[in-house]
């Protein structure tokens, strides 16, 4: 997958979590709007589960009806009578019910075959009216309540709003919300990507790096148009700095650096510095040390820049890595 399309398809996904979670904090300022909701959601899954669909039991008919043998019937007589139904109601023998019916009719009638055929399940059908015992066996789905295997579509909706309840949501709020307060690492991942196609046209002194780094900034841009806590944040600065620094150096390698885009970067470092200074998470050493790193290439570079403003860039740049 493109590095573009990994940036597109995290901003999508981010886009959505953003309205909902907009939507969450709108809710969250209006308790009675909140309470109505949650209270709509209960009754509807409490309807969801009163009204379901009469699917009936899955074991809601006599084995021993439907073979028409009798209780005390034996093995072989149990699959003489099979053999016998066989004859007239396989699916592709019975020609009065329709496909559906037929099918149906017969799975009911291999089932009971199986039953009376299983001592254990015709022994457990004869005292608990269900070939699965009394209980439900986690490792047999045929002790499983039938609203858990035959649902019907109203309940599956109660199913899907449970789950959204259950696992959809605490990963909404413990792994997307994040995502909403800083650049979650596919985010930053796309980013470097550009980064480093970049800096491979840098080492080879190519004009392609201007153009792979301001790509790079046009979309760092866009994201924090779209989620300004971004700009807050530790990645966000970081990336800020990363951008910046390649695009700079670049500039200065190839010779191409104008006197006002010098000016531009200053004031921008220069704005940095004071980030720095201000947000106590921005000196601790680990990220202090990765904003060294970044800016080491960028301050060797400026040591023999002669444009005009070089020196005060230099100064700039200098400046943050104390």
């Amino acid at each position: 997958m493109s590095s573009q399309l990994k940036y597109n398809l995290s901003v999508a996904v981010l886009s959505v979590c953003s309205s909902i979670y907009d939507l969450y904090k709108y809710v969250k300022s209006r308790p009675n709007i909140g309470l109505g909701i949650g209270a709509s959601i209960v009754v509807i899954m409490a309807l969801l589960i009163v009204f379901r669909e009469p699917v009936g039991l899955r074991f809601d008919y006599d084995p021993y009806e439907v073979l028409g043998v009798e209780k005390n019937a034996t093995s072989r007589q149990v699959a003489s009578a099979y053999r016998r139904l066989v004859q007239t109601m396989h699916p592709d023998k019975n020609v009065d019910d329709e496909p559906e019916v037929a099918r149906a009719k017969f799975i009911k009638i291999r089932k009971s075959k199986e039953i009376l055929s299983d001592e254990k399940q015709r022994s457990n059908f004869d005292k608990y009216g269900n070939p699965g015992g009394p209980g439900i066996n986690l490792f047999d789905y045929e002790t499983y309540p039938d609203f858990i295997i035959n649902p019907g579509k109203k309940f599956l909706a109660f199913y899907g709003l449970l789950t959204l309840i259950v696992f959809l949501l605490p990963i909404f709020a413990l792994v997307l919300v994040p995502g909403l307060q800083s650049p979650p690492q596919w985010i930053r991942d796309s980013l470097y990507e550009q980064l480093l196609s970049g800096e491979k046209f840098l080492s080879e002194e190519k004009s392609e790096a201007v153009e792979t780094f301001d790509s790079a900034e046009k979309a760092w841009n866009g994201l924090v148009a779209k989620f300004p806590e971004y700009k807050k944040s530790i990645w966000g600065t970081i990336l800020t700095i990363q951008i910046l620094a390649r695009q700079t150096l670049t500039k200065i390698v190839l010779n191409t650096i104008t006197a006002e885009e010098i000016k531009k970067a200053t004031d921008t470092f220069n704005d940095i510095k004071k980030d720095v200074n201000h947000r106590s998470n921005l000196k601790e050493p680990e990220v202090l040390d990765q904003i060294k790193h970044e800016m080491k290439d960028l301050k060797n570079a400026l040591s023999d820049c002669r444009k005009p403003g070089a020196n005060k860039l230099a100064l700039a740049v200098s400046s943050i890595k104390k």
